[in-house]
C-alpha cells in the first residue's frame, strides 16, 4: 500500500469507533498510519499478521481487516472497518471469507465485538459466530503522584509513543515483571486486575507521566469484582467464535 492507501485505511479507523471510545483505542492514536507503515514495510517481523483492504472503482478504500493467525492455525479478527458510504454491500464479510479461503484448514476464528453494537452482533451470528464469553474494559482515576517508576524500556517506549500515540511499559515492581501500555496522553493501560487495583503502582505512574488522567483495564466480568471505589466501565466486549470443521471446509 501506498502512503496514500494508508491515510484513507487510517480514516476508516477513525470512522468507525464512537468518540467516548476513541481514548481507549490504540487505532485512533495519532500515529496509526505510521504504525501500519512499519508493519508493511517489514512484514518478515509480523508474520502473524495479516491485513485486508477492499477497493471501489476508483481504488479508494472502502474496507479494512487486521488478522493474527497462530501456529495452531487459530485466527483473530483485530479490526474490521467499512466505510459508511459502502455499507450493506457485503465487504465486511467478503473480508473475512478471503481470510478463511486463505488460511484452510484454519481450526477456528475468534474476535471480540461491543456489547452495544447491536448490528455488528447480527452480523457476526449471521456468519455462524457464537459468544463464548463478555469482558468489561473498566476505568478508574489516578491517585495523586509519588515516586517515579523505574522503567527498563524507557528510550523505546518514549519512541513508540512520540511516533503512534500508544506503547508499552516495562518494569520490575516489587520482585515482579510487570507490563503497563501508554494509550494517547491521558490512558494508562493496566493488563490485569493487580496493577489495576495497586495505588502506588498508579500514583508511580502518574508521578512518570504527569499528563496521566485515568487508568484501564480490561477483564472478564467474572473477574471484574470486587474493584476500587470510584470505578466505571467504560463498555463491554463480548468474546465470539467460529469454528470450522477440516473435512466439510469454511462455512
Amino acid at each position: 500500500m501506498t502512503s496514500t492507501d494508508l491515510e484513507r485505511v487510517n480514516a476508516l479507523l477513525q470512522e468507525a469507533w464512537s468518540p467516548e471510545l476513541r481514548p481507549y483505542l490504540t487505532s485512533t492514536q495519532h500515529g496509526m498510519t505510521a504504525f501500519l507503515d512499519v508493519h508493511l514495510t517489514h512484514p518478515e517481523s509480523f508474520s502473524d499478521k495479516r491485513y485486508y483492504v477492499a477497493t471501489d472503482a476508483d481504488d479508494q478504500a472502502i474496507g479494512f481487516a487486521e488478522f493474527r493467525l497462530s501456529a495452531a492455525k487459530i485466527g483473530f479478527l483485530s479490526y474490521i472497518c467499512v466505510s459508511e458510504r459502502a455499507r450493506g454491500r457485503g465487504i465486511a464479510a467478503a473480508l473475512i471469507e478471503h481470510f478463511v479461503k486463505s488460511h484452510e484448514p484454519l481450526e477456528r476464528l475468534e474476535l471480540d465485538v461491543f456489547d452495544d453494537n447491536v448490528p455488528a452482533l447480527q452480523f457476526y451470528e449471521k456468519l455462524g459466530f457464537t459468544q463464548r464469553s463478555q469482558s468489561a474494559w473498566l476505568r478508574r482515576g489516578l491517585p495523586l503522584p509519588s515516586k517515579a517508576l523505574s522503567l527498563s524500556n524507557p528510550p523505546e517506549s518514549a519512541a513508540a509513543h512520540s511516533a503512534y500515540g500508544f506503547c508499552e511499559l516495562k518494569l520490575q515492581w516489587q520482585g515482579k515483571d510487570v507490563r503497563l501500555g501508554r494509550i494517547g496522553a491521558n490512558v494508562l493501560r493496566c493488563f490485569d486486575l493487580r496493577s489495576f487495583t495497586d495505588d502506588d503502582l498508579l500514583a508511580g505512574a502518574k508521578a512518570t507521566f504527569a499528563s496521566l488522567t485515568e487508568a484501564l483495564t480490561i477483564l472478564p466480568v467474572s473477574e471484574a469484582n470486587p474493584l476500587p471505589p470510584g470505578t466505571s466501565t467504560v463498555t463491554k466486549s463480548n468474546r465470539m467464535v467460529k469454528t470450522f470443521d477440516d473435512k466439510a471446509g469454511p462455512a
